[in-house]
């Protein structure tokens, strides 16, 4: 539900998320107040360490001088799932399958699967446009 909220909130009139291939979706210069609400109310697993990336942005965003946190560029990930989804206006979207854990359990699964493992590298770049990364590539 939070993150059916975000993709809504962070959209206006003039700045919409745009497919960017078959799977993916990205926005980009998104206002941090509907990216700090999500922070603070999504349930991370780590609930230490995100409280304190979530205190390290809003002391940023504290600074008299301006803050690297007040644009916010958002990429939705598709995979290779057969039904695709609605997800907050977005429709298409298709979902990741991740490996099932054989005779495991919720508390397994909470021990050993970590959504970051299922980003590879060129997620890192996603919102960066093609030409930019094979221009950066051959510097």
């Amino acid at each position: 539900k939070l993150i059916e909220q975000l993709i809504i909130n962070v959209q206006s009139s003039q700045n919409k998320f745009q497919q960017k291939d078959e799977k993916n979706y990205v926005i980009k210069n998104v206002e941090f107040k509907p990216v700090l609400k999500f922070l603070r109310e999504f349930n991370f697993y780590d609930k230490d360490t995100f409280s304190s990336v979530v205190g390290f942005i809003e002391s940023d965003l504290d600074k008299d001088m301006g803050s690297f946190f007040n644009k916010w560029n958002i990429s939705i990930k598709g995979g290779d799932g057969e039904v695709p989804i609605e997800l907050g206006n977005l429709s298409g979207v298709r979902t990741v399958q991740r490996t099932k854990i054989q005779n495991g359990s919720i508390e397994d699964d909470r021990k050993l699967i970590n959504l970051k493992s299922l980003m590879g590298s060129e997620d890192l770049y996603t919102d960066v446009d093609k030409e930019n990364i094979k221009n950066w590539k051959k510097d």
